[in-house]
């Protein structure tokens, strides 16, 4: 798990959630094999403002800046829920954003019932940060923090090159028509909703 590290003098990175037991990631392995399963139980929401979600965000990872935000593009309000190795941000209040973290897993793309969704999520090792947004018709998934990295955390500008990278392949004219989704998850893909098909794909962008 993410351990506390001393930032600005004696203040403290907080940990993104508390540890789970072992017997979770054996019931996250099952849940990402099935990708139909359904949801995860999530507590009852909160309302979070957009300047909260941004602090919380950029207080997990270095790099973030002005066009990081911008890429991201959080709506003025969320609502936040909290499970069990995990954090939710969805202008809608009742998501099913949990089914779509296990479809992306299998290259499918499963419409959670809201606009706009932040996951962030913990395996053994390593912390992922997922954006979906309807309205631009992408969903990304990229590392935040991986024990197994040097240094561990992740930069926030290669976040931002992934999304804006799937913001410009759904914005095309082909993309719009068929109402394709861009799914960056180490790849590019375009896939229909729903996973019912993927037309294309190509390598990840470079690091600058």
């Amino acid at each position: 798990m993410v351990k506390c590290k001393p930032k600005d003098g004696d203040e403290l990175r907080p940990r993104l959630v508390k540890c789970p037991p072992a017997s979770y990631y054996q019931k996250l392995k099952s849940q990402t094999e099935n990708a139909r399963a359904g949801p995860i139980p999530i507590p009852p929401a909160e309302k979070r403002s957009a300047q909260q979600v941004i602090n919380g965000l950029k207080m997990l990872s270095r790099g973030w800046d002005s066009a990081v935000e911008s890429s991201i593009s959080v709506p003025p309000e969320l609502f936040f829920f909290e499970g069990v190795a995990s954090r939710f941000y969805s202008t809608g209040e009742n998501p099913d954003l949990s089914s779509l973290v296990r479809g992306l897993g299998v290259g499918k793309v499963f419409l959670p019932n809201t606009d706009y969704g932040i996951v962030l999520y913990e395996t053994s090792s390593t912390v992922y940060f997922v954006l979906f947004d309807a309205s631009r018709r992408i969903a990304v998934r990229e590392p935040l923090f991986c024990h197994r990295n040097a240094p561990p955390e992740c930069d926030w500008s290669k976040i931002r090159r992934s999304i804006d990278s799937a913001v410009a392949s759904a914005a095309t004219e082909e993309a719009a028509k068929k109402g394709l989704y861009a799914v960056y998850d180490g790849t590019l893909k375009m896939v229909a909703p729903e996973g019912l098909e993927t037309t294309s794909s190509k390598p990840p962008e470079s690091a600058a």
